[in-house]
């Protein structure tokens, strides 16, 4: 069987990202000065560039890494899952939590591979780094 994972991240970084924020510990992602970066997704890119890049790279990073549950694909369970995260000021990816479920099987999964990106350089507003909320949606079908 084989098995297709759908992915739409296009509201990864919208206005979602300043939904039930601590504003003393993470800034909005639309106020920084610099967004999170990678080797590939870094300041040389203008801001929608380096946006996009962003998102594609966690994406594609949630497409090589998930796998879709045995008990899952058995069950023919399918779902539109939300995983919201931070990005600290470390840069690590932390506070992986669902905030859309669709089942506990895909829900464990989706949390282990947002939880596995590997580490960014932080975002930074006024030439300090600071932490980023950000949502991942993502519909999960066979």
């Amino acid at each position: 069987m084989k098995t297709t994972l759908y992915l739409f991240a296009f509201a990864l970084f919208s206005s979602l990202a300043s939904f039930g924020q601590d504003t003393a510990t993470y800034v909005l992602l639309t106020e920084v000065d610099r967004a999170p970066q990678t080797e590939e997704c870094n300041a040389e890119l203008s801001p929608q560039a380096h946006m996009r890049c962003i998102q594609t790279f966690i994406t594609q990073h949630f497409i090589k890494n998930f796998d879709y549950p045995e008990e899952a694909k058995e069950k023919n369970i399918t779902g539109r899952v939300i995983v919201r995260f931070v990005i600290d000021k470390e840069g690590i990816v932390r506070d992986v939590t669902v905030v859309r479920s669709a089942h506990e099987l895909l829900d464990q999964e989706a949390v282990r591979v947002v939880s596995s990106l590997p580490q960014f350089q932080p975002a930074q507003k006024d030439g300090k780094n600071v932490g980023v909320r950000f949502y991942f949606p993502m519909n999960l079908q066979l």
